[in-house]
């Protein structure tokens, strides 16, 4: 059974420890302030934290600032299914409507994932991520 919902400070250790699965170069803990673990959402299977994604929103606009899965969760549409959670919860309950990311141009699986739930290609931020150095991609979604 799949539950999604808002990240709460009991859930800070997990992500980290995810964090540090997921990327190379990860945030460090010290990053997760009080402010980012409230913008944050978690993906739970089985009692068991195996996502997360941290939305940060001004007005009817949405930064998706942080994406991840469980390596041993993905490719089985978890990422799906989180995303479709969180923009249908985030329409529903705050009114957004505009939805960004970076994605690296390394990372086909998550573009195609992004493109599959309608993201468009915007732009390139040259040299955004720094281990390794890669451009990032910048997509976007408009929900009417």
């Amino acid at each position: 059974m799949l539950q999604f919902r808002k990240m709460l400070p009991s859930d800070l250790d997990l992500v980290v420890r995810l964090e540090q699965e997921c990327f190379e170069d990860p945030w460090p803990a010290e990053a997760f302030s009080p402010d980012i673990i409230e913008t944050g959402y978690v993906l739970i299977k089985e009692d068991v934290l195996i996502g997360y994604v941290f939305a940060l929103m001004v007005m009817d606009e949405c930064s998706l600032i942080n994406v991840a899965i469980s390596p041993a969760e993905q490719r089985q549409g978890y990422g799906e299914h989180m995303m479709t959670e969180l923009i249908s919860l985030l329409r529903a309950d705050k009114g957004i409507r505009y939805y960004y990311l970076d994605v690296r141009t390394s990372n086909i699986p998550a573009q195609r994932l992004y493109t599959k739930l309608g993201f468009k290609h915007l732009g390139i931020r040259k040299a955004y991520y720094r281990k390794p150095p890669e451009d990032a991609i910048v997509m976007g979604l408009i929900i009417p």
